[in-house]
């Protein structure tokens, strides 16, 4: 008998556990959710991101012969907010039309040019910063809704 009521109340805290367990994992998830969000930031008229705080740039080289094709690293001079930078650059193949890129409005970024080594355009495998060349351009730009576009000028 007492083996019986021992189960019984085995039994009656594990559902008390499991409730409990989920119960603040739908409080965490909610928090996730909702409360890690500044709900005030797309209200607030000095605030320097609207909802999404992204934008999608446009990187563009202003060369004559453009016969080469330029691998572009973007890098944050800033921590982002809204876009993950999980090793820290960003490389992109820039060939004959313009590179469009999301990136965080507002944040300063260090957009450098390179030509691309020979060995790109017959078998690109890897990773782009492998077949990196010389730098042709370094500068640091701000992208936002007036200056959401940069032209390089490799001239």
């Amino acid at each position: 008998m007492n083996d019986i009521v021992g189960r019984r109340k085995i039994r009656e805290l594990q559902k008390r556990l499991y409730l409990a367990f989920f119960s603040v994992s739908a409080l965490f998830m909610l928090f996730v959710s909702f409360g890690c969000s500044n709900s005030n930031s797309s209200s607030n008229p000095n605030s320097n991101h609207d909802e999404k705080g992204t934008i999608e740039a446009v990187i563009n080289i202003n060369d004559p012969d453009l016969e080469e094709t330029y691998i572009i690293r973007v890098r944050p001079e800033e921590t982002p907010t809204y876009v993950d930078f999980k090793s820290g650059d960003y490389y992109a193949v820039y060939e004959e039309q313009g590179l469009t890129l999301t990136l965080e409005k507002n944040l300063l970024y260090q957009i450098s040019v390179y030509s691309a080594s020979e060995q790109l355009d017959e078998d690109y495998k890897g990773v782009l910063y492998n077949y990196v060349g010389e730098e042709l351009a370094n500068m640091e730009h701000r992208f936002n809704k007036d200056t959401k576009t940069l032209v390089i000028d490799l001239e």
